[in-house]
């Protein structure tokens, strides 16, 4: 057989193949966009960033906003330094340190706090693990019942922040108090006085001036959350404050001024007229965790709240012997970026090299994932990037109508279709496919020129 007719068979199967790959590569970027959910845009909720929005939150709920102080905030970072260089997760026991381990500089936040100048060792600590930025680490840490009310508490008024990494690290003190124990005390000759308060532990400081200080008698409650909006869910607090759930709504909480002797009858959460009935209420009595004083109370919607939505909450007591209500109303966030809320095996359409967030809505309160897989197609870019409690990030870039299909370790699967190209993505009449159908129609050309030499 001549060796250009051998050339011209092997080129015909050859764009056969190529011409077959390339129709399914087409059939495969082929969709009905009406087939595939839309995203919902962010609402912007604040300008503040860092401790300039956590004063915010503080103000909004008649709390005096945070001093800044160098110590607590040199002691701050030196745990942040402490927890990122050595590896340190949230549940292994964070807020303390271990003298056998690089960066050390005090077993807990008072002795950190001391070793980094500060006067008194009467100081509260937060930290988070796996954020983004201050606002998100905020936003977490309000949302988690105990750490909230150390960021929302009566005896604290100014702070360090630091962060290394993704860790982002709160010390909180009182300014008055350590002036106080800088200046050595002010206890006279007699009357009652505490001590251990102070960086020198001798150091007297009268028991009356310590609660006045500590236990102001403004405002007469805290309530959050109130007028700044606030996540629409909560989960993942160590210590857990409700280990037979993974995930509920952000709680609504009341913390009454401890001077009060104040005894709650009802609290309850509203979605319009409609009382949320399935709850769980977290005060002193039931707090499995003892860190409830008798004037903190929390309730739990199960179901997580609806992003961008307002909600209602009542809260009824009896003081004095005189029965009132206090009702408030309350706004959730949303995500980030554009987004979308799921349950599984739903199609969503997504721009090319855009950011989006994807929340899974849990259908019990342990419905959550940690773990996740995902396909693309051939030349498709993904970053696929788990950024909170249900919720994952993506950036996709490729060309139209390329695909993502996600699995969760809770069993929902979901696609994501891009509904533009990349910039620099490369496209031949606007038709959809890469460059197999261009290598394609290159053999087929090369098949006609072959076949016409052979006629002549």
């Amino acid at each position: 057989m001549p060796k250009l007719v051998q050339n011209y068979k092997f080129l015909t199967i050859f764009a056969l193949v190529l011409i077959i790959a390339g129709a399914d590569l087409y059939k495969n970027h082929s969709f009905d966009e009406s087939e595939l959910l839309s995203p919902k845009e962010p609402k912007i909720t604040t300008i503040f960033e860092g401790l300039d929005y956590l004063n915010e939150i503080r103000s909004s709920v008649g709390l005096t906003k945070f001093k800044e102080s160098q110590n607590l905030k040199i002691s701050a970072q030196n745990h942040a330094n402490y927890l990122d260089k050595n590896s340190i997760k949230a549940e292994d026991n964070a807020h303390g340190e271990s003298q056998a381990l690089p960066h050390f500089t005090g077993q807990n936040p008072a002795e950190r706090a001391v070793f980094a100048g500060y006067n008194s060792s009467f100081v509260s600590e937060n930290l988070s693990h796996n954020q983004i930025n201050f606002n998100s680490s905020i936003d977490s840490l309000m949302s988690a019942i105990y750490h909230r009310f150390g960021f929302l508490n009566y005896a604290s008024d100014e702070i360090g922040v630091a962060q290394s990494g993704k860790i982002y690290v709160y010390n909180m003190g009182n300014h008055e108090l350590n002036l106080l124990c800088k200046s050595g005390g002010d206890f006279g000759k007699s009357g009652y006085y505490v001590t251990g308060i102070c960086s020198d532990k001798s150091t007297k400081i009268k028991e009356q001036t310590f609660k006045n200080l500590t236990l102001p008698n403004e405002p007469k409650f805290l309530l959050y959350p109130s007028k700044l909006p606030a996540l629409a869910y909560f989960g993942g607090e160590i210590p857990d404050p409700l280990p037979a759930c993974k995930i509920t709504a952000n709680p609504v909480s009341v913390w009454a001024n401890d001077n009060l002797s104040l005894k709650m009858m009802d609290f309850k959460i509203f979605d319009g007229a409609n009382e949320i009935k399935d709850t769980i209420l977290l005060d002193k009595n039931s707090d499995i965790n003892a860190k409830f004083s008798q004037n903190q109370f929390a309730l739990f919607a199960k179901n997580v709240f609806e992003f961008d939505k307002t909600y209602r909450a009542k809260f009824s007591y009896i003081l004095n012997g005189k029965s009132s209500d206090l009702e408030w109303e309350f706004h959730t966030k949303t995500p980030e970026f554009s987004y979308f809320v799921l349950s599984g095996d739903e199609k969503i359409g997504v721009k090319s090299e855009h950011f989006y967030d994807v929340f899974i809505k849990p259908k019990h309160c342990n419905d959550t994932f940690s773990r996740y897989t995902y396909t693309t197609s051939p030349l498709l870019k993904a970053k696929v990037e788990y950024v909170g409690l249900n919720t994952i990030r993506l950036f996709i870039s490729g060309f139209k109508g390329d695909k993502v299909d996600i699995s969760l370790d809770n069993g929902v699967k979901f696609s994501v279709v891009l509904t533009t190209s990349s910039k620099d993505s490369f496209n031949i009449l606007g038709l959809k496919p890469s460059f197999v159908i261009l290598t394609a129609l290159l053999a087929i050309l090369a098949v006609i020129l072959i076949f016409s030499l052979i006629k002549k």
